[in-house]
């Protein structure tokens, strides 16, 4: 019983997948990618499109791990208004 309930949990994760990282990642189709998943991903083919996209460079940078936003020169600030 345990095993069953190891190896169901493993699949949903597998299946999520692509939400997953899409989602990590802040991509900005994260929504697409998972109604993509949920709905195609049962098929092996809907599944990697879903994987393929959420590993495609359009993130939204402010969302990603390490973003610092720009700080503005406060000697150019005080120069230029």
């Amino acid at each position: 019983m345990e095993m069953g309930l190891l190896f169901l949990g493993l699949f949903i994760f597998l299946y999520c997948l692509p939400a997953i990282i899409a989602s990590s990642r802040g991509h900005r189709q994260k929504t697409n990618i998972t109604l993509v998943n949920l709905l195609l991903g049962w098929s092996v083919f809907g599944w990697i499109a879903a994987l393929i996209w959420a590993c495609t460079a359009d993130v939204d940078p402010k969302l990603q791990r390490g973003y610092r936003p720009p700080v503005k020169d406060a000697r150019w600030a005080n120069l230029h208004g």
